[in-house]
């Protein structure tokens, strides 16, 4: 299926992964981020690169980059759970409102809307060993109250039928080229400090377990989202995108001492009261209906990212 795509927040590291999946594909790519994304811009046709201040941007702006595209991939959140934690306020006014200004927009311009949420946050504390998409919402972090709010307006405007609106609940997204100054993403920031034989600063007994998923799988889940023609209309739209198995962050430090043969120089700080002690995504309704699952396996991601950063 070609389709014309915007992603908004394109230059980020999910963004990334997601318009190098839609570069695959082929079709059209407007890629959007507050700098200019000179990276997408260089690659071939169909790639479009727009720099545009998405929480500052007037609404003829923002009309501008999603009118005449099929799809609009929403990846453009200002927040980490630290920060928002901080100043929840700014969070709702910057991040809230931006989702609920283009889901307006777009009931005008028409298109499908995937929402790229948190499977991370939204859950909270988990009730059963695997999260499906019927878990409670009861979110333990401003940063998580947030992605549900956004989630809530999408659900709310494809139910009475004003936009095509779906949600991806990505869980813990790993791979090459995750910035270094965001404090997020753990097992690639294991491995870039493992390489460099730097220390490693742990929050906790280390036996948090996540649901970690490589960056191209997690694209392809989002695009099989965005393709999929069979979902009923007005009912919620919303998938897990994950890998279905998790890992505690010990493990993760023993699977990478096991690739580099070497032990690793680890600090334990005090527990954070924003994070929930266990967080793994049941991808059931993902295969089932999607056709989509994760295929890159743990130890070979960790491999193939300990190799890349080595170079």
């Amino acid at each position: 299926m070609t389709l014309r795509s915007v992603v908004l927040g394109g230059t980020g590291f999910v963004g990334n992964g997601l318009v190098r999946a839609l570069g695959e594909q082929g079709g059209h790519v407007r890629v959007v981020g507050r700098s200019f994304p000179r990276m997408a811009e260089a690659k071939s046709p169909p790639f479009e690169g727009v720099g545009l201040d998405l929480f500052n941007s007037s609404d003829d702006d923002l009309r501008r980059v999603i009118d005449g595209c099929d799809v609009v991939y929403h990846l453009a959140w200002s927040s980490l759970p630290s920060s928002a934690e901080a100043d929840v306020l700014a969070d709702m006014e910057t991040n809230v409102i931006f989702t609920l200004r283009l889901l307006n927009l777009m009931e005008k311009t028409g298109g499908r809307l995937v929402f790229c949420s948190s499977g991370g946050t939204v859950y909270g504390h988990a009730a059963m060993d695997l999260i499906d998409e019927t878990h409670p919402l009861q979110p333990i972090n401003a940063y998580g109250a947030g992605k549900v709010c956004a989630e809530t307006y999408c659900n709310l405007y494809r139910f009475t039928g004003r936009v095509d609106a779906r949600v991806a609940r990505l869980s813990n997204p790993y791979g090459a080229g995750q910035d270094k100054g965001r404090m997020q993403g753990a097992l690639s920031r294991f491995v870039r400090l493992a390489v460099s034989g730097e220390q490693i600063e742990i929050w906790g007994d280390g036996e948090v377990v996540r649901d970690y998923i490589d960056i191209d799988d997690a694209a392809r889940g989002m695009i099989a989202l965005a393709q999929c023609n069979t979902l009923t209309e007005g009912a919620p739209a919303v998938f897990n995108i994950g890998s279905g198995r998790g890992t505690s962050l010990n493990r993760l430090l023993t699977k990478i001492e096991g690739e580099l043969g070497r032990k690793l120089s680890v600090t334990r700080m005090p527990g954070r009261r924003i994070d929930v002690r266990s967080n793994v995504l049941n991808v059931d309704k993902a295969r089932s209906i999607l056709g989509w699952q994760a295929t890159v396996e743990l130890a070979d991601g960790i491999r193939n990212l300990i190799a890349t950063i080595s170079k």
